[in-house]
C-alpha cells in the first residue's frame, strides 16, 4: 500500500516537474515576444528586393519586434525575384511615434520614390523622434536626399549614381556590408540582407 502511494506520489511529482517547465518555457516565449517593439519596413511600389525585405523581416520578427510593411500604396509589390508582397499600410499613414525604428528597403523600384516628400518626410521625423533610422541597398538615397547622412559614415548599393547622391549629400562613403552610425544603420545590397537584418535584430 505504502509502496503504491509512494509510486503515485513519485509520478504526480513528475507531473508538477514537467508543467513547471512548461510553464516557465511558455513565460519565455511570451517575453520574447512581446517586448512591446515595433518596426515599419518600407517598400517601393514596384520591384522590391525581395530578400531584402524577407530577410530583415525574419531577423526583426525572430527578435521579438512587431513589423509593418509600408508602401506608396496598398496594392500588392512585385519583386525582383519575383515574390509579391502586400503592404499593411502606405507610407502616408506612418505614425513614427508608434514605431521604434524605420527600414528603408531597396529594389528598382527605389528610383521612383527616393525624393519623394511624404517619404522623406517620415524619415525625417523619426530621426527627429530620436528613432532607429536605417536603409539598403539603393534606399540608402532616402535617407541622403533626407538630409541626414551629412558627416555619417554610410553605405549603399555600389552603383555610381547612388554613391555619387551619397557624397554629394555630405555622407562619409563607405562600400562596408553593414555600417552602424549611432542611430543610422546602412547596408549595401542583397548580399547584406542577413547582416543587415541581424543588426537591427540587436538594436532589440
Amino acid at each position: 500500500m505504502n509502496n503504491h502511494h509512494g509510486g503515485v506520489f513519485a509520478v504526480l511529482a513528475g507531473i508538477a516537474v514537467i508543467a513547471i517547465v512548461i510553464g516557465m518555457a511558455a513565460s519565455c516565449a511570451s517575453v520574447s515576444g512581446a517586448k512591446g517593439k515595433s518596426a515599419v519596413l518600407v517598400i517601393p511600389a514596384k520591384e522590391v528586393q525581395d530578400m531584402e525585405l524577407t530577410m530583415t523581416k525574419q531577423a526583426l520578427e525572430e527578435a521579438g519586434v512587431k513589423v509593418t510593411v509600408a508602401a506608396p500604396t496598398l496594392s500588392p509589390v512585385n519583386g525582383m525575384l519575383g515574390g509579391s508582397f502586400t503592404p499593411d499600410i502606405d507610407i502616408a499613414s506612418i505614425d513614427p511615434a508608434k514605431y521604434d525604428l524605420i527600414a528603408c528597403i531597396g529594389g528598382m523600384g527605389i528610383f521612383d520614390i527616393w525624393a519623394d516628400p511624404v517619404y522623406i518626410e517620415k524619415v525625417q521625423a523619426f530621426h527627429a523622434k530620436g528613432k532607429y533610422v536605417t536603409a539598403i541597398c539603393g534606399a540608402s538615397a532616402v535617407l541622403a536626399n533626407a538630409g541626414l547622412l551629412k558627416g555619417v559614415e554610410a553605405t549603399c548599393f555600389p552603383y555610381e549614381p547612388i554613391i555619387a547622391l551619397l557624397k554629394e549629400k555630405g555622407a562619409l562613403y563607405t562600400d562596408k556590408t553593414v555600417v552602424v552610425s549611432g542611430k543610422i544603420i546602412t547596408g549595401n545590397g542583397p548580399d547584406a540582407s542577413v547582416p543587415f537584418g541581424k543588426a537591427l535584430a540587436a538594436l532589440f
